[in-house]
């Protein structure tokens, strides 16, 4: 039996488990449907290390109920993210990879029109920690998604763009993963190796039977060629498709910190996008900012009275965002997150805080 290691959000407090669990030795450690009683169940488990079986995960499409698993946000992200790392990592035969990115993209669309700002709270705010760059594919596709909706695209242009995303880097999610914790950026000569994986995950993906000439076309183009061409130019070349991942892609790099820099609060990070990126004449970034806002669900913030607080939902106003206060003013953490009303003088919104500064109780559920 292969197994595949599960991460912390992997494994919801309350609900039921959707798989047998095992051990690193293969030995049963809990049955399918056991409910995960508290915080402490869940860390031991982690810590111990624990296991499904990859081939039970894989064939979970034919007999999973996936309107039970898309009922919450937190369960479907769940197992979009258990999905998306084992099919992407090791993609395998062609029909099974079909079969999976059907299933991952659907619980995508599904999210979008179902669960908006509960999904950009889980995105945004309580990413997986494991695989960084998968969760950065599914991040990328959620709100392409969003965008492409935005800009009026076809469904099946939609649909096409979410797989393109998920599958961006399918050339180099090992070698991105590896990256993510080193101390200095890429030099000249690894830019320039990095800047082949779109053309080598077109050839994966022609050789998994991907015939999407759309698909295929973006993921081959999705970062523009440093050779001085403007953005204009390359989007004739590359196309629209294209164009809105890189724009997402970079979003998202901005709003992520690596071990040689911190993250950008993403109030900033999109201001430099709009400006860097031309301004309203970038339909893509444009339309990327109106979508997920200076204060999106899961983003950080500093309130008038000095508090910390996480952004739960978006209100009617931009901003005016709905947010939990977890630090008080003096640094120490709040007892307890204590719901604040942004209209309110004193705890109005005055600035947007880098990612990972603030830190939501897994407990404090969304609601």
């Amino acid at each position: 039996m292969k197994l595949l290691r599960l991460c912390l959000d992997q494994i919801g407090v309350g609900r039921p488990l959707p798989w047998n669990v095992y051990n690193d030795a293969g030995q049963l450690v809990l049955r399918q449907g056991h409910i995960v009683r508290d915080e402490a169940q869940r860390e031991g488990l982690i810590l111990r290390g624990a296991y499904i079986d990859h081939q039970v995960h894989g064939e979970a499409t034919d007999t999973q109920d996936l309107h039970a698993v898309r009922e919450h946000s937190a369960s479907l992200w769940q197992d979009v993210r258990t999905r998306a790392e084992a099919l992407l990592l090791e993609p395998g035969e062609a029909e099974p990879f079909r079969r999976g990115m059907k299933v991952i993209g659907g619980h995508i669309e599904f999210a979008v029109v179902h669960h908006l700002d509960e999904s950009l709270f889980e995105l945004l705010h309580r990413e997986g920690r494991n695989t960084p760059a998968v969760s950065h594919v599914i991040q990328a596709a959620f709100l392409a998604n969003m965008v492409a909706i935005r800009l009026g695209w076809p469904n099946a242009m939609v649909r096409s763009t979410v797989h393109a995303a998920l599958t961006m880097n399918l050339a180099s999610l090992q070698r991105q993963n590896a990256l993510h914790e080193r101390a200095r950026p890429l030099d000249v000569a690894e830019r320039a190796d990095m800047a082949e994986h779109g053309a080598q995950g077109r050839l994966l993906l022609e050789m998994l039977g991907v015939e999407d000439r759309d698909w295929l076309q973006a993921v081959a183009h999705h970062h523009p060629p440093e050779d001085g061409r403007s953005l204009t130019a390359w989007r004739h070349t590359a196309g629209d498709m294209a164009c809105l991942l890189h724009h997402v892609d970079l979003y998202l790099a901005k709003v992520s910190s690596r071990a040689y820099r911190a993250a950008l609060a993403p109030d900033v990070a999109a201001r430099q996008l709009f400006h860097r990126g031309g301004g309203a004449a970038n339909p893509f970034a444009s339309a990327l900012i109106k979508e997920v806002g200076l204060f999106p669900p899961g983003a950080s913030v500093r309130l008038a009275n000095g508090e910390l607080a996480v952004v739960l939902r978006r209100g009617e106003l931009a901003h005016l965002p709905e947010v939990c206060a977890v630090q008080g003013a003096d640094g120490m953490a709040l007892p307890q997150p204590v719901r604040r009303r942004t209209s309110e003088p004193a705890y109005k919104v005055v600035a947007a805080v880098p990612r990972g500064v603030v830190t939501l109780p897994a407990e404090a559920a969304l609601h």
